[in-house]
């Protein structure tokens, strides 16, 4: 038992009762209480406000035929005679409409239509009767009309069963693949469908289910794509028109239970960029809904009717016939908006089919929320613990901002729907719960840690202290790491400048040194130190940075950059300082012996102005890559995190040999085969100072856009075909193509490598570099650090 004991030491009371309450929380996820579920629903919602669906191009035109109030006041009350809408279908037919689609139901016979007229009226003549009774019924007019173009009819449902007529026809042939069984048991099943009358179902081309259910506060979010009656599924009105459309017969229902995934495939709507059609368990599709400001194409019925419509609009188009007049009561409650013509809902639909733009939350969507929970839930219950509530709640904003803005990139991106608000809700909830267990305990252990150290370490170093104060100890870890050394050129000459204005030469420093650290900060760095006019530092130490050689190489281009607008910066100062002494020295020439001082002190200003006008700020960098020790480095009373190793010496000799080049940024090979797709050329092959074996460097003249250039590539050729001549011992040939590249080079700031390789090639003229074979193995010696 004693080992028993031993294992579960670290277990507390704190981790037991965030335990208990992780498995109520995971329980009250698995229930989905509505509260759950509405707060999940606003949150989506708000995803939607904030970047609702832009309108795409469709491959044909969505547009809405709407019996507006204009319509209703022109053609008279609705229902309309069926003969009036006849005349609609005929209309559209020739304007050559793709597929229409009614969002309204005919289950009753015309009260219009002649024969109906002549048995409700009594009195009526013989004759009259007998010639009411020999004219086409308003069905018999509508259902001509609609064999005469693709339409589909809308259907609605019925709460209760009707009686039961198989003589009801039915279009599409609807495919359950995937698990047959799970496929039908989750459609959604009504008892009975609301039919149009038979007439018009026979001659209508299509047949689609008309049935907007709201969520469970009203707002309608998604439309389910097929009724299951019994055990015979029924499509959605959008995806019957898809189908015409498409001239398919049939259509997929899929489960596919590996992925946790609902779709709907038709034929050819891949062709146009829509795979599939994504739904949820229950194969309902989420709607994805334009701004309000945005608006769906709608054309007045009335415009149709008398034919003043424009052609461009209706040409091959997919077209709803529904109503937004507020007396016919098809207005929606969405995300967007309270008041919203529910055949427009359908008009979003069909354009998100046809340009692939849906908002999607598979079945695989919950599990993963559930595990959010669970991993937040068991995150806390680990960290406070061991980190304590300060660390915790940082980490714990950083967790749930991770969430929600995970939730906000799948949702901009792919539509994807997570929600991020019941993990994170869980995170708050335990972190709460559990540091007011551990909250005392754990900062006054920290408090007294950090007032020991505070005063001679730095504060990074004093946190990771608090953590864990074992590593108050001497030592350190092999690590690949980048080091960086940066040094300010011609620092002798600034130092002359401001031999009697010392103060102002440590803000000349002050102001170099600034944005040269941030810009290492910025780009994940770590400053060791800095050590007068230069700066030290390192990525990939303590905390890892993938990239490392690319974000040293990027830092030292923009340390570049910015010490030319601080040299731009000092001149201008120094014009203005040149042009006030001049006045002060105007304004006291000639005056009072009491004045002499102010003149003289306006003389020396003036001087160093002008002598600042001359200086060039600038620097050298020197980037290498190696393993490296890393770690807390000094004695035991005190020390500093800070990096030893050959790599480093080799970093601050590459530093050294940039002004020997005349290129402001060199790297050692190890850097180079890491950033190649900089901007690059090949200096020399050199055994530096301290060094035995030689190492390949390289100069650093821009970034990966910089390398693509035209200008680039061929300097870069020209300078290769130069190091071949170079080695080759071919010193004319070499001198011919340094002066080509001299020329080439100075975009680059990088002529001085060109005199620096003269010189040499001079020289070898001389004293030729090779052996006694006539061999040379391109390698040149370092005379200087």
């Amino acid at each position: 038992m004693a080992w028993l004991r031993k294992s579960l030491s670290w277990f507390t009371a704190t981790h037991l009762v965030g335990i208990i309450m992780l498995g109520l929380l995971w329980g009250m996820k698995q229930w989905e209480l509505s509260l759950l579920e509405t707060l999940r629903l606003e949150t989506f919602d708000f995803y939607q406000k904030a970047m609702p669906r832009q309108k795409t191009p469709t491959p044909v035109p969505v547009v809405i035929i709407d019996i507006d109030e204009a319509s209703l006041a022109e053609f008279g009350q609705w229902p309309w005679p069926r003969t009036l809408l006849a005349k609609l279908v005929n209309r559209l037919s020739s304007y050559q409409v793709g597929v229409a689609g009614f969002d309204v139901f005919f289950p009753e016979y015309d009260r219009l239509s002649p024969p109906a007229i002549a048995a409700q009226l009594d009195g009526l003549s013989q004759d009259l009767t007998r010639e009411l009774n020999a004219m086409p019924k308003t069905e018999e007019v509508f259902a001509s009309a609609l064999k005469g173009m693709r339409v589909v009819l809308g259907q609605g449902v019925l709460e209760s069963k009707p009686p039961p007529d198989s003589s009801k026809p039915i279009r599409a042939n609807i495919v359950l693949t995937g698990d047959r069984s799970k496929a039908i048991n989750q459609v959604p099943a009504f008892p009975g469908i609301l039919r149009n009358v038979l007439e018009l179902e026979e001659a209508a081309a299509g047949l689609g289910m008309v049935a907007l259910e709201p969520e469970i506060d009203g707002v309608v979010r998604r439309v389910n794509m097929g009724i299951k009656v019994g055990e015979q599924v029924y499509p959605t009105l959008t995806l019957e028109m898809i189908r015409l459309a498409l001239g398919q017969k049939n259509m997929i229902f899929n489960v596919d239970n590996e992925a946790q995934t609902n779709s709907i495939k038709i034929r050819g709507l891949k062709q146009i960029g829509t795979p599939e059609i994504p739904t949820d368990a229950r194969f309902r599709t989420w709607v994805h809904f334009r701004s309000t400001a945005d608006q769906i194409t709608y054309i007045s019925a009335s415009d149709v009717l008398n034919g003043v419509a424009r052609q461009g609009q209706l040409e091959n188009a997919l077209a709803l016939i529904g109503t937004s007049a507020l007396g016919l009561k098809d207005i929606r409650h969405t995300p967007l908006s309270k008041t919203v013509p529910g055949v427009e809902i359908h008009a979003q639909l069909l354009e998100m089919m046809l340009t692939n733009n849906f908002l999607y939350r598979p079945p695989w969507v919950h599990n993963a929320e559930v595990f959010g929970v669970v991993l937040s839930g068991l995150l806390m219950i680990i960290l406070i613990p061991t980190l304590g509530a300060s660390y915790t709640l940082l980490f714990a904003f950083v967790l749930i901002g991770g969430m929600t803005v995970s939730s906000w990139y799948a949702y901009a991106k792919i539509g994807l729907l997570i929600d991020p608000l019941y993990p994170s809700l869980c995170s708050a909830i335990l972190y709460i719960t559990l540091s007011y267990m551990n909250f005392l305990r754990e900062e006054r252990q920290r408090k007294q840690v950090r007032n020991a150290f505070s005063m001679y370490m730095s504060p990074a170093l004093v946190e990771q202290l608090a953590k864990e104060p074992k590593l108050l100890k001497l030592g350190g870890e092999m690590k690949k790491m980048t080091v960086l050394f940066a040094d300010i050129r011609g620092f002798t000459q600034i130092s002359e400048t401001y031999k009697h204005h010392p103060e102002q030469l440590t803000d000349l420093i002050n102001k170099i040194l600034t944005p040269l650290t941030k810009i290492i900060l910025d780009n994940h760095g770590t400053i060791d130190k800095y050590m007068g006019d230069c700066v030290m530092a390192f990525w990939n130490a303590p905390l890892p940075v993938i990239a490392h050689p690319s974000s040293a190489c990027t830092s030292a281009l923009i340390m570049q950059k910015a010490c030319e607008k601080v040299g731009i910066s000092i001149k201008e100062q120094a014009e203005e300082r040149a042009t006030k002494a001049r006045e002060a020295i105007q304004m006291f020439r000639g005056s009072q012996a009491s004045e002499n001082m102010e003149l003289d002190s306006a003389q020396k200003l003036l001087s160093l102005a002008e002598k600042e006008k001359l200086l060039t700020i600038d620097i050298g960098i020197g980037i290498n890559t190696d393993l490296v020790c890393v770690g807390n480095v000094g004695s035991d009373q005190r020390f500093d995190y800070s990096i030893l190793g050959d790599g480093v010496n080799l970093a601050s000799r590459l530093e050294g040999q940039s002004k020997t080049y005349g290129v402001s940024i060199i790297i050692g090979e190890n850097t180079q085969r890491q950033v190649s797709n900089f901007a690059l050329i090949e200096l020399d092959l050199i055994q530096v100072k301290g060094q035995t074996r030689p190492t390949r460097i390289y100069g650093v003249l821009g970034d990966e856009k910089e390398a693509q250039t035209k200008e680039f590539s061929h300097y870069a050729q020209q300078h290769k075909d130069f190091l071949i001549a170079y080695r080759s011992q071919k010193w004319g040939q070499a001198e011919k193509l340094s002066q080509i590249c001299t020329k080439l080079a100075i975009p680059w700031k990088a002529t001085g490598l060109y005199d620096c390789m003269n010189q040499r090639i001079a020289e070898f003229r001389s004293e030729s570099p090779a052996d006694i074979n006539g061999k040379w193995d391109g390698v040149y010696v370092a005379k200087t650090k």
